[in-house]
């Protein structure tokens, strides 16, 4: 049961994701190509389209990585893990899960650092938080815990007799 929940929600949020990411990836095609346009065409510079297709760039990144990492798509190198038994596969790939439940878990703590660190500089023209714009660093390192775990725990279920 609690399997079925969370696999449905993650599937939703990877979805939300997804979808966020597109569009904040479109928003910073169209500002950049606005810039260009009224640059170069028009002799005008619009001064906060260059910040603001900057951050959209960095949290589509991150969450376009958080939704790979989500549905399990990341890089990962199988050749070993088809030549070992139940057992072997299960054990490396718990060494393999907490290998990157540790790195997630770094960056999501060193993240939040920054980001606390960060929260009463305001950016040069929008003047918004600069802990807003690298919040999504320890937003990403707790997901990607998160996705972790549950597919660690989601492996072992699924291999009966390394119980």
């Amino acid at each position: 049961m609690f399997d079925g929940r969370c696999t449905a929600v993650m599937t939703r949020l990877n979805r939300v994701l997804t979808l966020v990411a597109s569009a904040l990836t479109a928003l910073f095609f169209v500002l950049i190509c606005a810039q260009v346009v009224a640059r170069y065409v028009l002799s005008y510079s619009i001064t906060w389209s260059e910040e603001i297709s900057r951050y959209a760039f960095v949290w589509a990144t991150f969450l376009g990585a958080a939704a790979v990492a989500g549905v399990g798509e990341h890089y990962a190198v199988i050749v070993v893990d088809s030549a070992l038994p139940p057992r072997g596969r299960l054990g490396i790939g718990i060494f393999r899960g907490v290998v990157e439940a540790a790195f997630a878990l770094v960056v999501a703590y060193f993240g939040f650092k920054w980001a606390a660190r960060q929260w009463s500089v305001s950016t040069p023209v929008v003047e918004a938080s600069q802990g807003l714009v690298y919040l999504i660093v320890p937003l990403f390192g707790v997901y990607l815990a998160w996705t972790v775990l549950l597919r660690m725990r989601r492996s072992a279920r699924s291999l009966p007799d390394a119980r």
